[in-house]
């Protein structure tokens, strides 16, 4: 699954899935937009949870989960009262965005021609590690409404333009690769993801 993605979903969607199918193994791997896309494609993977970076394809099975709405974290002061932060009144603030070193290009241009962002990108390794960052002022960190909040921080919808910004999100497998299950574990996502 796409790092940073709803755990609530997944772990409500694995848990129902699992008790339907006690002798299925289930092994849950996250990862940025690409990484996962290339395992898919490279047969590492039966399906994954991504949102829609390029053109569905007639290569895959792509089961839409639904829209999911982004929100920003950030230091409690710079949410007053969680109120709605424009994309575009964060552009003096640092994006912290997670991803590995080989992906940054590929996340960078998504972030500035799909979504909008002017902000100034500052990478991390790891969720551990833009939370921190967060925490220390650096910046905000895009995240789904589920990211831990802790002490300190807030989390405040994002919006374009006045309009809540939202990805789009899928479930994705090889169609060369179809089963029953990945369709049943598709469809438990998307009961889930309401």
């Amino acid at each position: 699954m796409l790092t940073g993605f709803s755990p609530r979903i997944v772990q409500g969607a694995v848990n129902a899935f699992a008790g339907s199918h006690p002798n299925v193994r289930l092994s849950i791997v996250t990862g940025a937009h690409e990484e996962i896309f290339q395992q898919i494609i490279g047969g590492q993977l039966d399906l994954v949870i991504n949102d829609q970076r390029r053109a569905l394809s007639d290569q895959f099975v792509n089961a839409e989960l639904g829209d999911q709405a982004l929100y920003a974290l950030a230091r409690q002061e710079a949410v007053p009262g969680g109120a709605p932060l424009e994309l575009e009144a964060l552009r003096e603030s640092m994006c912290i965005l997670v991803t590995a070193p080989e992906q940054r290009a590929a996340e960078t241009g998504f972030w500035r021609d799909v979504v909008g962002l002017r902000s100034d990108i500052l990478f991390a390794s790891g969720t551990d590690e833009a939370r921190m960052n967060v925490a220390a002022g650096a910046g905000w960190l895009p995240c789904d409404r589920d990211a831990e909040v802790g002490e300190g921080l807030a989390l405040a919808p994002l919006t374009r333009g006045g309009a809540p910004l939202v990805r789009k999100m899928f479930a994705f497998w090889l169609e060369s690769n179809d089963s029953s299950l990945q369709r049943e574990f598709a469809e438990i996502l998307r009961q889930h993801f309401g």
